[in-house]
This record gives structure tokens, C-alpha cells and sequence, in this order.
């Protein structure tokens, strides 16, 4: 599994991540992550399999994030220094065998100024609750994964076994 440390003079600058991005307009998802791979690893789009669409997740902010798993042919270990400190990889069987730690929170309704109160029942007295988030670190030799990437990788983990035991299980049969 490849990971990136961010530069530090990006936003989110030393965290440990995937490659990925803004949706330019008029670029679906799946071709901005395809076009953000090949900026911050400087690589070709020859160089990787047809992505595999995995989740889209409502990050911080609000903002829409479509994840994919590609297969990465001859990397070279290059990376753009604008936006990348350096990349690294972790073996997928160290990651399955990894539990990660956990942290836990809520995230609050705040509600601004104008807010419609008149339209709800008890107005202002409405019983919004908190929303309960776990939060997933998964440590490495290169540091700490969290956030958005340890949900995307927490997700990904068991498809990637189970991918990994059919394959076995096929080869046991050949």
C-alpha cells in the first residue's frame, strides 16, 4: 500500500495520506484521481491498472471524497516536492495483521444565524444530538495514519484479505 507524507507547505502539511485532490471542473472523480496520482507521484497514466471505484465519503467540511484502488506498475519512487515530502509503502499482510487504535468524539449541529427555527417543532428548543465519530490510527514506521485515510484504508482492508484469500484459494485449485 503506498502512502505519501504531505509537504509541509501544504495544507495538512507532514500528514500521512494517499495521493488525491480537488475535482477540477469538468473532471469526473475517477479522473481526478487519476490525473492527481500522476501530478504528485510523477508518473504516467499508462503506469496504472483501471481504478476500482471504492467509497465516496462526506469528508471535512462537507466535502465529497470518491476513493479508488488501482494497481501502480515501475514506480520508480518519485514524487513532486510541491506537494509531497516522500512517499513510502506499508506490505498489505502488516496492515491486516495491524489494529488500529481508536479514538472517539461527537460532531455537533451548529447552526448559523439564519437558521429556519420557525419551521421545526420547538424552534429553538429542538433536541439536536450529537453525531458519535470513531476515529481510526493506524501506526506506522513512518508515522501515524488517521483521519480520512485510516476510514478509507479500514474499509479497504478486509476486501483487500479477502481478495487476497480467493486468489490463494484459486492457485490451491490450478
Amino acid at each position: 500500500m503506498l502512502f505519501e507524507k504531505r509537504s509541509s507547505t501544504v495544507r495538512q502539511g507532514g500528514e500521512l495520506c494517499y495521493p488525491g485532490g480537488i475535482v477540477e471542473k469538468g473532471e469526473t472523480p475517477e479522473e481526478a484521481a487519476l490525473r492527481e496520482c500522476t501530478e504528485e507521484l510523477l508518473i504516467e497514466r499508462e503506469q496504472m491498472d483501471t481504478p476500482i471505484p471504492m467509497f465516496a465519503l462526506t469528508g471535512p467540511g462537507g466535502i465529497n471524497i470518491f476513493s479508488y484502488l488501482c494497481v501502480l506498475h515501475g514506480y520508480r519512487g518519485t514524487w513532486s516536492e510541491d506537494e509531497v515530502d516522500h512517499t513510502f509503502t506499508v506490505p498489505v499482510e502488516e496492515l491486516l495483521k495491524c489494529r488500529p487504535l481508536t479514538g472517539h468524539g461527537r460532531l455537533r449541529t451548529v447552526l448559523d444565524q439564519d437558521f429556519p427555527y420557525a419551521l421545526i417543532p420547538g424552534g429553538r428548543d429542538y433536541p439536536f444530538r450529537d453525531i458519535p465519530k470513531t476515529f481510526y490510527f493506524y501506526r506506522t514506521k513512518e508515522g501515524t495514519v488517521w483521519g480520512m485515510t485510516a476510514q478509507i484504508l479500514r474499509a479497504v482492508l478486509p476486501l483487500l484479505e479477502e481478495i487476497g484469500t480467493d486468489r490463494h484459494m484459486n492457485e490451491e485449485k490450478t
